[in-house]
């Protein structure tokens, strides 16, 4: 199946390969790079002057990585309709050796899919015909007079670097040359090999052979070169009388004038830069029919007065087309973003090339007007071109800032402790993940912002849970602390009873403080402390609940329709002093029941004093605090130890 890929399409190609290779190459080793399509196999061949490359297959691996990736390049090798791979065979060389002195091979594959549109700022479909314009073929035509004109010494001099400065030469030569079957081989001999050995040979015995009949054919060379110059005086003069404007009317200063009233026409209002190239054309062509006109003609003055305004008109054409070829170029780079910094800067410089030589046209130019409104253009371009340059430059700041502040999360969250340290983590990675966020789409950084900002992400909400449950765990601590407080200052004043809740409180909240938090090791070390000024207070609450009851028994006891006894009461004893009264009372009934041979009032008398220090003795018990009675004047009548 033949490949529906067009020659310009190749020669496209070939130049944008070689731009791109030439960009990575020093400038000390201009290359030439050309494409050739035959036998459904696509050739390569890259030609340089003098030393060779220093590493041909770093050449074939660029040059491959580079139509295997771009695009646009891979629409150029393989149309829509084509549905195989194309082989690609590469071949390096010195300019003007037959032999190659390396090759690579290998093969592209159809696109799966159309190629994406382009985010152009130029109209690209000028792109193919800039880089075929006519003006090369008047530069092939002016170089191939001036070759005829220079002896063969200069020609054979120049011929290396014409062949790789020149794209038009390589056109001739291909069909020869660059042939993917005999670029690795060894093209015909070098001029002077065994035909040249063998003509000598033969010549050298036709010489001894010829020696004998000399006096016979000393004539013939008289009579041959009498012809000769005949001839040479006849076809001389009818070359004289037969060049343009010679004899007869002079019609090529009129086409001329017409090509350039055409060319002149087209260039007060193109409409797009093939029309440009059109009249490019056109001028060129005046110019050709122009310089046929041999010097001998009577209209030889006045050509060459026309000749040297359209020469003048040619060189700000060349220049617009330069331009404009600049512009497509820029626009076909601009493709396919987003771009790193360094290619939008090749891209800014392209626009601002064009620009450039835009404005060096003269003022006097009848370019101006499509001139002006290029630059106009060009300049919007431009703008957006640096406004784009400026966005990928602060992207990739921000990256880099997003991943400083990464780094300093890192190395802050190994060495963080408390809460304020958590604080300063959770920030700094949020400042990570805020900076991410702010890096645009259509820009080489924002692929790897995503990604870093599915990384941050879970960084971020650990540290921040961190930070939290450090929050819960030192305000659940600092609370422990200031229950505990508390219930030291109560247990100081003998209030058992709230002693003993704030004492539970705070033994509460020291058991709550998380795990794996700054605080939790303290917390633990007041678990003990707690549990044990707890059991105290609520041992030193029940004791205080005990003499409460008893003193309100003791109460019941000592008071009633008289006084009968006095109390004191700690948690160590009962001290109980019978009133006077109460005493001096028992004793006179006694007296009276004795005097009156009362014993029941005796017997009564006696079991009221029973039941009195029973009643005692069971406060005591109850209170398991130690029972002592005196008499009124202090006198100790009895003691009782609780059972």
């Amino acid at each position: 199946m033949k490949t529906a890929t067009r020659p310009d399409n190749l020669e496209i190609l070939g130049h944008l390969l070689q731009e791109d290779l030439q960009a990575k190459l020093t400038e000390s080793i201009p290359v030439r790079v050309r494409c050739l399509l035959k036998d459904d196999i696509l050739a390569v061949l890259v030609q340089h002057r003098g030393e060779e490359l220093p590493n041909p297959q770093e050449i074939f691996d660029f040059l491959e990585q580079t139509m295997l990736t771009e695009q646009s390049l891979l629409k150029l090798l393989l149309p829509e309709e084509r549905s195989v791979s194309l082989p690609v065979r590469m071949y390096v060389r010195v300019a003007g050796q037959k032999q190659s002195y390396g090759s690579h091979s290998f093969s592209v594959e159809p696109p799966a899919s159309p190629t994406i549109a382009a985010t152009t700022l130029e109209n690209i479909p000028e792109v193919e015909q800039l880089l075929k314009t006519p003006l090369e073929e008047g530069r092939r035509r002016e170089t191939s007079q001036r070759t005829r004109i220079q002896g063969d010494g200069e020609t054979g001099s120049n011929e290396i670097s014409d062949n790789i400065s020149t794209q038009s030469e390589a056109g001739d030569q291909v069909d020869s040359e660059f042939n993917p079957t005999n670029v690795p081989a060894t093209f015909a001999a070098p001029l002077g090999g065994e035909d040249q050995e063998n003509e000598s040979d033969e010549e050298a015995e036709d010489s001894s052979n010829s020696g004998s009949i000399k006096s016979k054919q000393a004539l013939i060379p008289l009579a041959v070169s009498g012809v000769g110059l005949s001839l040479a005086v006849f076809f001389g003069c009818l070359y004289v009388l037969t060049r343009p404007c010679v004899m007869g009317e002079c019609t090529a200063i009129t086409e001329a004038k017409n090509l350039r009233d055409q060319s002149t026409k087209t260039l007060q209002n193109p409409q797009s830069g093939q029309e440009v190239l059109g009249a490019q054309q056109q001028l060129i062509e005046a110019i050709n029919l122009l310089e046929t006109i041999p010097p001998w003609s009577k209209e030889h003055p006045n050509a060459e007065k026309i000749l040297q305004t359209y020469r003048n008109q040619h060189q700000d054409l060349d220049q617009m087309v330069t331009a404009l070829k600049m512009a497509a170029r820029a626009s076909y780079k601009s493709q396919n973003p987003p771009h790193d910094a360094p290619k939008w800067i090749e891209i800014q410089n392209l626009w601002r090339e064009a620009i450039a030589r835009l404005e060096q046209l003269p003022k006097t130019s009848k370019l101006q007007p499509l001139a002006q409104a290029k630059i106009k253009s060009y300049k919007l371009n431009l703008e957006q071109i640096k406004q784009r340059l400026v966005q990928e430059r602060k992207a990739l700041q921000t990256l880099q800032a997003s991943k400083d502040a990464a780094l300093k999360a890192e190395a802050r969250q190994g060495v963080a402790q408390n809460v304020n340290h958590w604080q300063l983590v959770y920030s700094t990675w949020q400042t990570a993940l805020n900076s991410l966020q702010n890096i645009p789409q259509g820009t080489t950084a924002y692929t790897e912002a995503q990604k870093l900002s599915d990384s941050y992400q879970p960084q971020v909400s650990a540290a921040r849970d961190r930070k939290t449950q450090e929050q819960i765990a030192a305000k659940t601590y600092n609370q422990g602390i200031y229950l505990a407080k508390l219930a030291q200052n109560y247990q100081a004043d003998n209030q058992w009873s709230a002693a003993v809740t704030h004492w539970r409180n705070a033994l509460t909240h020291v058991k709550q403080v998380p795990n794996n938090t700054f605080y939790y090791s303290k917390a633990q070390s007041l678990v003990k402390p707690y549990q044990g000024a707890l059991q105290q207070a609520q041992g030193k609450l029940r004791s205080a609940v005990k003499v409460q009851q008893a003193r309100r028994d003791l109460n019941q006891i000592c008071s009633g329709t008289s006084q009968v006894c006095r109390y004191s009461i700690n948690t160590s004893a009962i001290k109980v002093r019978l009133a006077l009264s109460y005493v001096q009372k028992i004793k006179q009934t006694a007296m009276s029941a004795d005097s009156k041979g009362d014993y029941k009032t005796r017997a009564s008398l006696v079991d009221h004093i029973a039941r009195l220090q029973e009643a005692l003795e069971t406060v005591s018990d109850n209170a398991k605090i130690r029972l002592e009675i005196y008499s009124p004047d202090g006198v100790l009548i009895s003691s009782h130890r609780p059972r």
